[in-house]
């Protein structure tokens, strides 16, 4: 690394003394040692040549929108209902009469809510989710377990969110109907 230090500064020296005897511009000076940073010849991980190709233009989606039903939980009269979403206003708890993401909290019951849109009622099951499209329009859909998180957090918290094959919903169903029928008695 030593070695590499000194050639290095040698080049730029002898090229520094060229440059002030032929009195040129600093542009042509540091034209003379761009290979040097195009080809970082210091770098002891580099590769073969590489050329660097006019960039094509990606066009990056944008993760849709998308608000998902966790839990419930009822006590008396007060009912809330648990919801995590690809953005920080679409999680939280939430109440009868709430909105989220446009759309109105009808009902909280052991197996969903009710959700209200344009006069228009829609039946949110537990661990299911509303996911909008493109257009702007929210769609019901079933989850699997994995939920799209915005990119500033860790991909780890999406891998330990619970089962993928789909039995869980339906332990979690039969424990909330039991716990129903254990309220009503």
């Amino acid at each position: 690394m030593k070695r590499a230090i000194i050639i290095f500064a040698s080049v730029l020296a002898a090229l520094g003394s060229r440059a002030h005897t032929e009195e040129s511009p600093a542009k042509e000076a540091y034209k003379d040692f761009k290979i040097v940073a195009d080809r970082n010849i210091f770098n002891s991980e580099r590769s073969g040549d590489r050329r660097e190709s006019p960039r094509q233009q990606r066009t990056v989606r944008a993760a849709p929108d998308e608000f998902r039903l966790v839990g419930v939980m009822l006590n008396g009269e007060d009912a809330t209902a648990f919801f995590e979403g690809s953005r920080s206003d679409y999680g939280g708890q939430w109440k009868k009469g709430d909105l989220i993401a446009g759309f109105k909290i009808i009902d909280v019951r052991t197996d969903g809510v009710t959700l209200e849109k344009d006069a228009k009622h829609t039946q949110l099951p537990m661990a299911s989710a509303m996911k909008s499209s493109e257009e702007g329009v929210w769609n019901l859909t079933k989850t699997t377990g994995e939920f799209v998180r915005p990119s500033s957090e860790s991909s780890s918290a999406a891998q330990g969110s619970g089962d993928s094959d789909g039995d869980s919903g339906e332990v979690l169903k039969r424990l909330m109907e039991r716990r129903r029928q254990e309220v009503e008695r």
